[in-house]
């Protein structure tokens, strides 16, 4: 099961016993759970495990993964985290009853399971870090992005003004005023036999772009897409909002014939 954890989490510094040579390639990112960095270079890890400072002095064993009972006993013990192998250790007193336990991964710094993705006024980026867990390996992502960055407009409203031109608005729900706050509107007319099949993300070479509300003339039989993104920033475009001019049916054909007397 994969877990993801916000970089909200508090980052607590873990610290070796001070009898026991270790580098200090670990730390812990939420309680009982202690994150190893795992370096390439470097085949074995030395990691300090503490059961408990209320259990100084007594008889812990130690398992590993609830099936695997460690040689190592006592409250403070080094367990090795070779390459992934990671592992969750539980403590327990001379009677078998638990006690504690730590849970402790690998993070990845060398190989990534995950493929990285590429890359109003906002004074610092957000910082997101996201933490992925395999089994016993961790693995870290992290984006530093704007507000307005990642914003989307609502569906453009398109009002109709009589039979031959519509009017183009913001979204109630966009930012005022819209002076401040501009959109780029992007507007190109199709031809579809009906709106719920028509394409609008195919090119034309008709498009035309403005950035306040606008009106617009309309050809008969024919479907206008509208949609709109942040005028001052790389943002998402909105959905597309469409608009179909019926074509005037001709009245002589839905008429029945007249029977002429002889």
């Amino acid at each position: 099961m994969f877990v993801l954890l916000l970089s909200a989490l508090l980052f607590l510094q873990s610290s070796a016993d001070g009898s026991i040579k270790t580098a200090e390639n670990y730390w812990t990112l939420k309680p009982n759970v202690l994150v190893v960095n795992v370096d390439a270079s470097e085949d074995v890890n030395m990691v300090p495990l503490v059961c408990g400072e209320a259990y100084e002095g007594k008889h812990i064993t130690w398992t590993r993964n609830n099936d695997e009972n460690l040689e190592a006993q006592g409250n403070r013990i080094v367990v090795t985290v070779e390459a992934w192998k990671g592992g969750n250790y539980s403590c327990f007193d001379s009677e078998g009853t638990y006690l504690n336990h730590t849970l402790v991964l690998a993070h990845w710094t060398f190989r990534k399971i995950i493929k990285n993705i590429p890359e109003k006024e906002e004074v610092e980026r957000v910082n997101l870090t996201i933490y992925f867990r395999s089994s016993f390996v961790v693995e870290s992502y992290n984006a530093k992005f704007y507000i307005m960055d990642i914003v989307r407009p609502d569906k453009v409203p398109i009002s109709r003004i009589n039979k031959t031109s519509v009017e183009v608005r913001y979204p109630q729900s966009w930012s005022t005023p819209s002076s401040y706050f501009p959109l780029m509107f992007q507007v190109k007319e199709i031809r579809c036999r009906k709106c719920e099949k028509c394409d609008c993300s195919k090119p034309n070479s008709q498009e035309i772009f403005f950035s306040q509300n606008h009106q617009l003339p309309v050809t008969k039989g024919m479907t206008v897409c509208v949609r709109a993104r942040d005028e001052f920033c790389n943002s998402s475009w909105s959905e597309w909002n469409l608009y179909k001019c019926k074509a005037r049916k001709n009245k002589q054909r839905n008429q029945e014939p007249k029977l002429k007397m002889l």
